[in-house]
């Protein structure tokens, strides 16, 4: 009964595993994915966005500001060879 039960699964599976395989080619990214790299050529000018009267503009504030600071190590040249590498070779 077990062995009957087995050849009935992996019957299943046989059936099934081309049917899922085809399905997963039909979906390429060509047809899921669009390829937009020159949508840009045909873009159309929109008018400038405008407020609704009453509503105002703030500045930009960034909530996490970034210092300028100056780096004098960053132009530093490293060394990326390996401690030991050339002293066993010669």
């Amino acid at each position: 009964m077990r062995d009957h039960s087995f050849l009935s699964n992996l019957r299943w599976v046989a059936l099934l595993f081309p049917i899922v395989l085809a399905s997963c080619s039909y979906l390429t990214p060509s047809s899921v994915i669009q390829n937009r790299s020159k949508q840009y050529l045909s873009a159309t000018n929109n008018r400038p966005m405008t407020l609704t009267p009453g509503m105002s503009s703030q500045p930009f504030h960034s909530y996490y500001p970034i210092p300028y600071r100056q780096y004098p190590e960053a132009s530093k040249q490293v060394d990326l060879t390996p401690p030991g590498l050339y002293d066993r070779f010669g």
